[in-house]
């Protein structure tokens, strides 16, 4: 969840997702391919699901340790646990697809990224940390879409790139700076932030399946009718001339998307299910 995009990395991907949008196609946040495509195995999901109940509180925390006197010891037990049940956590996903020597290699760049977080926060280099367990989801997610498996925490993750690149918008111009051509990029990041959460909320999420407290239910629940009530007002922000509220929409897009994903993340001291 980096909180920083460069003004060029925004153009180009909001010219990207322009032009794909133009050809008639989504930038896809599944994969299909039936010939390439092999079934995971029975229980694969609760694998994954598991280790992104302890994945995510790092990734989080990672974020937010610079801003908060109690940030680092708070991400470093996010980091121990994740640490702690890696093997563990291993051996199931690995069942996911025996045999498969590059969804073993997947793994073993899983956890080198894990054990490089580790040694960056030891040294309170945070961004860095950070960016490490980035990779992480993004490797997953990439060989799961290559192996057809539409996993539900990975639409979350398709969303997440066109709404970080839309909620920095607020950073890159003032109302003064901002004019048509960079109106029209925010249009398209839109389009495409929508077009993917739209695919998040058909998802049919049961939270016997998500391994969601009541709690962490709820919380999922109103964090994604934010996300779409937020994603409502830059539209209508667009609709209309006012700058400052239309920066203000965009910026709005990220909280709810980060309290929405969180919200799988196991708690401090919470342990997996037996």
């Amino acid at each position: 969840m980096k909180s920083s995009v460069d003004r060029r990395q925004f153009a180009a991907y909001a010219f990207i997702a322009g032009a794909m949008r133009a050809s008639g196609a989504l930038l896809p946040f599944v994969a299909l391919d039936a010939a390439a495509a092999a079934p995971a195995a029975a229980g694969s999901d609760g694998a994954m699901i598991d280790f992104d109940s302890v994945y995510i509180p790092p990734l989080f925390l990672t974020g937010a340790a610079p801003k908060s006197a109690g940030g680092p010891a708070r991400a470093r037990g996010a980091l121990a646990r994740l640490q702690a049940q890696w093997p563990a956590l291993r051996t199931r996903l690995l069942a996911a697809w025996p045999g498969d020597a590059a969804w073993r290699r997947t793994l073993d760049s899983v956890q080198g990224h894990i054990a490089e977080s580790d040694r960056l926060a030891a040294r309170g280099a945070w961004p860095e940390a950070h960016e490490a367990l980035e990779h992480v989801r993004a490797a997953l997610k990439k060989a799961r879409e290559a192996r057809g498996l539409d996993y539900a925490l990975d639409r979350f993750v398709a969303f997440h790139d066109p709404m970080e690149h839309l909620a920095a918008a607020a950073t890159q111009w003032t109302p003064a700076t901002l004019g048509l051509a960079e109106r029209d990029q925010i249009e398209r990041l839109y389009a495409e932030a929508r077009a993917r959460w739209r695919a998040v909320e058909s998802l049919e999420l049961e939270a016997s399946a998500l391994r969601l407290t009541a709690e962490r239910e709820t919380q999922l629940r109103k964090a994604m009718a934010d996300v779409s009530a937020a994603l409502a007002q830059v539209s209508q922000a667009l609709r209309g001339d006012d700058a400052a509220a239309l920066l203000k929409a965009a910026a709005a897009t990220k909280p709810p998307f980060i309290r929405a994903y969180t919200a799988f993340g196991l708690a401090p001291g919470d342990a997996l299910p037996g």
